[in-house]
């Protein structure tokens, strides 16, 4: 069971890595509906975390996107911070491995458009 799970914490993160990077592809399999359905479930249980790979998959948050796009396919965050170099907006995915809260974050730069997207603890 410990291999697994940390097969999969592996396939997330490289896949917010993948996502990262800008892979090109339609939003096709991004589940609008299942992402809405989990906002506020800080269970285990939470359907947005199914989700993040079809977000990879989609390339539709990569660098350089602007944070009306993001906004329109994701919603509004649950946590906004601002800095002097821009914006990090993160999306609640619930209780992941280890016990720890998971988000999907959304770094801007100060022009507003994404500069890296990422899994995180909090």
């Amino acid at each position: 069971m410990a291999g697994n799970t940390g097969r999969l914490a592996a396939a997330l993160l490289m896949g917010a890595a993948a996502m990262a990077t800008g892979t090109v592809a339609e939003a096709a399999s991004f589940d609008r509906s299942a992402w809405e359905a989990g906002r506020g479930n800080d269970t285990g249980r939470n359907p947005r975390a199914g989700q993040v790979a079809a977000l990879r998959e989609s390339g539709a948050v990569r660098p350089g996107t602007p944070r009306d796009a993001v906004r329109a396919l994701l919603g509004a965050p649950e946590n906004v911070s601002e800095s002097a170099e821009g914006a990090r907006e993160l999306y609640s995915l619930g209780i992941g491995f280890g016990g720890s809260l998971e988000y999907f974050a959304v770094q801007y730069d100060e022009g507003g458009k994404v500069t890296r997207a990422s899994l995180v603890r909090g």
